[in-house]
């Protein structure tokens, strides 16, 4: 049987990264986050940098909304650096087709006279991925939404133009989190942690 000196350092050395670190520094070893270990390996294949977005998947009767839309989701994709927007699908190593397949405002409650006093607006858009180099697609998912409930009557009073502009921001971060990741579990609201 081996003899204490041998089995303690022993055990230290296997276990140093989870706490037997004579040093006390807290920066020597760093455990990642429980959470991204399990939020799914990304989607995007590791080869792939090139995305291309594709403008056809626009819908005609919303006015400007969609537009907005692919411009923020532009953004986000660039500035998260992982992977080059490029603006024709020759080249790209990805094709994200998107469309936005609703838009509603709808009243929830009514004050004095049966004026409406709080809103909903909900967005709910589709998307796909698709791997241009294989031509198979990587994701689907037909809805993801957003939504912000105000009142453009009772302080703190919000325009619908300020909600859309939060809403479709939001919407903009759960699809690039659901391309990239496969998952936006952490933009979840608390209404919709709730239902779950």
């Amino acid at each position: 049987m081996l003899n204490r000196k041998i089995i303690i350092p022993l055990l230290c050395i296997l276990f140093t990264p989870f706490g037997c670190s004579s040093t006390g520094d807290k920066e020597s070893y760093q455990v990642p986050a429980f959470s991204k270990i399990t939020s799914g390996e990304p989607v995007v294949p590791r080869e792939a940098n090139k995305i291309f977005i594709d403008p056809n998947s626009l819908r005609g009767d919303l006015t400007g909304v969609p537009e907005m839309f692919m411009t923020l989701l532009k953004n986000k994709i660039s500035m998260d650096g992982r992977l080059a927007v490029v603006p024709d699908q020759n080249g790209a190593d990805l094709i994200l087709r998107y469309s936005i397949s609703r838009y509603q405002v709808q009243v929830i409650s009514f004050g004095n006279f049966g004026r409406p006093v709080k809103k909903r607006m909900r967005i709910i858009a589709g998307v796909q991925l698709i791997d241009a180099v294989k031509g198979r697609t990587i994701l689907t998912d037909r809805e993801i939404q957003s939504f912000r409930e105000f009142s453009d009557v009772i302080p703190p009073v919000e325009t619908e133009v300020q909600v859309l502009n939060y809403v479709l921001d939001g919407l903009a971060d759960r699809v690039f989190a659901k391309t990239v990741t496969g998952w936006y579990t952490h933009y979840l609201t608390r209404i919709e942690k709730g239902r779950k």
